[in-house]
Formats: structure tokens, C-alpha cells, sequence
């Protein structure tokens, strides 16, 4: 009887930590995909919401930002003239180079960005974000995703054992019924 307990304990709760484990890759997955297109919405929100009057707007002096912490979006900005020339840079000590028009990834020194740029009237935008900072981001979503099935994992493992030992009861009574019984019986 034991051993019949055993094996269909052993078995469900391997079963349903295998399907947690799924469900919860797919819906990191799905939180982690949704986030950086909400980031790529971001970027391209911010480009084209900026005002028309930075053509004379000096460098920002905000210094070279560490982009491992996780305090805020840590967009960068830069806005070139007709000619050409920068006019506007939201952090110092950061060069991109002027890329094509849309979204796409580069690799600049020890980062990948994600960059969105725009052609606008006289002047050319580009906003920029590391990618490690999205991932940051998007890992945290992701995991506030996450733990309430954390918590339904250990509450269907007692569920489990539950019903299987009422389910076994039967079983139970008629073993203990047999066990009280001579063997002439």
C-alpha cells in the first residue's frame, strides 16, 4: 500500500513541478519580450516628444552614468542639426555613433544599445539604452511575474498528498481488513 502512495505521489508532484517549471519559463518569456517592447515604445515615445527648441540647448554636464544599477531608465539623447552637428547630448562621456533612421542593436564599447532614431524636420534624434539595463529591468518584471507561482507550487504539493491519500483510503481499509483476517479465511 506504501509503495502504491509513494509511487503516485512521486510521480503527480514530478508531473506538476514539471508543468510549474514550463509555465514558468513562458511566462518569464512572455513578461521578458513584452517589457522590451515597452521599452522600444519608450524610446521611441521620447524621441518623438521632444520639444522643437533644443537646436541651442547646451550638453547636459550629468557625467558619465554607471548602467549596472537599476535607479531609472538611463535613457541617453542626442539631437544633430541640419549640418550635422550635435546640439544636444542628455550624458557626457557617451558617443554613439549617428545611425540609420528606426530601431535596431549596436555594440559600442563594453554595451550593447538598444537605439531608436528619427528624422525630424531640420534635426536628427537618437535615444539610446544599454540593453543590460533593459534586461535588469525586464528580469525584474519578469520575476514579480513569477512569485505568486511560487507560492501555489507548495500549496498544490499538500493538495497532492491530500487527495491521494483520501483517494487511497479504500485501498487502506480493505489491506488493514485483510491483515486481520486468518490466512484460512
Amino acid at each position: 500500500m506504501t509503495s502504491i502512495r509513494r509511487w503516485l505521489l512521486g510521480w503527480l508532484i514530478a508531473g506538476l513541478a514539471l508543468a510549474a517549471l514550463a509555465a514558468g519559463f513562458g511566462i518569464f518569456r512572455s513578461a521578458r519580450s513584452e517589457a522590451n517592447e515597452l521599452f522600444d515604445y519608450e524610446l521611441r515615445t521620447v524621441a518623438l516628444s521632444l520639444p522643437a527648441n533644443t537646436e541651442g540647448a547646451a550638453t547636459s554636464s550629468h557625467g558619465l552614468t554607471d548602467f549596472r544599477g537599476l535607479a531609472e531608465d538611463r535613457l541617453f539623447i542626442e539631437i544633430w542639426n541640419r549640418k550635422g552637428n550635435s546640439v544636444y547630448r542628455s550624458l557626457d562621456g557617451i558617443e554613439l555613433p549617428r545611425l540609420q533612421p528606426g530601431i535596431q542593436t549596436i555594440e559600442h564599447r563594453e554595451y550593447y544599445w538598444r537605439v531608436f532614431g528619427v528624422q525630424q524636420g531640420g534635426r536628427y534624434i537618437q535615444v539610446a539604452q544599454p540593453i543590460s539595463v533593459r534586461d535588469d529591468l525586464a528580469l525584474r518584471l519578469a520575476w514579480r511575474t513569477l512569485w505568486p507561482l511560487g507560492l501555489l507550487i507548495p500549496a498544490i504539493i499538500v493538495i497532492v498528498m491530500l487527495v491521494v491519500r483520501c483517494g487511497l483510503a479504500p485501498l487502506s481499509g480493505i489491506s488493514r481488513g485483510l491483515q486481520t483476517r486468518s490466512f484460512n479465511s
